[in-house]
C-alpha cells in the first residue's frame, strides 16, 4: 500500500471520506471534488478498510460516531500500515478525547457539524500542507 504524494499542491491529493449518511457523504464528496481533490467515498469503517488496500490516498476524513467501527479506530487502524497518516475527524458532537489519542500517532484534527465549508476546506489545506 502507497501513500498519495502531494506533488507540490495539496489539491491534487486524494481524500478517503468515510460518513455513514448518505447525504451527506455525497454533498461533501462533491464540495471536495469541486474544490479539486480527488474523493474515494466509503459508507463505513468496514469499507473504508478495503478500499485503503488498493487506492492510494492523503488524508482520511471520517465521522466519528459510526455504526460498527467508529472513526477513530478507523483511523487507529489504518495507522498501523500508515504511520503519519493525516486525518480529519468531523462529528455534530465535540469529540476532543478521540482528537488527543489520535493526534499523539500522528496528524490530526478536528471539525464540527454541521460543515462550513470555508472551515472544512482549510482544515484540509492545513493537514496536507502539515509536515509528518
Amino acid at each position: 500500500m502507497e501513500q498519495g504524494t502531494y506533488a507540490g499542491a495539496e489539491r491534487d491529493a486524494a481524500i478517503l471520506l468515510v460518513e455513514d449518511n448518505d447525504l451527506v457523504r455525497e454533498l461533501v464528496g462533491e464540495l471536495l471534488e469541486t474544490a479539486g481533490y480527488r474523493v474515494i467515498a466509503a459508507a463505513s469503517g468496514d469499507e473504508a478498510l478495503v478500499l485503503a488496500y488498493d487506492v492510494a490516498f492523503d488524508l482520511l476524513l471520517t465521522d466519528v460516531d459510526m455504526p460498527g467501527m467508529t472513526g477513530p479506530e478507523l483511523a487507529a487502524a489504518l495507522r498501523e500500515t500508515r504511520p503519519g497518516l493525516r486525518v480529519v475527524l468531523s462529528s455534530g458532537y465535540t469529540d476532543e478525547p478521540a482528537v488527543v489519542t489520535l493526534a499523539k500517532s500522528g496528524p490530526t484534527a478536528f471539525v464540527a457539524k454541521p460543515y462550513e465549508r470555508g472551515v472544512l476546506l482549510e482544515t484540509i489545506r492545513t493537514m496536507l500542507g502539515s509536515s509528518v
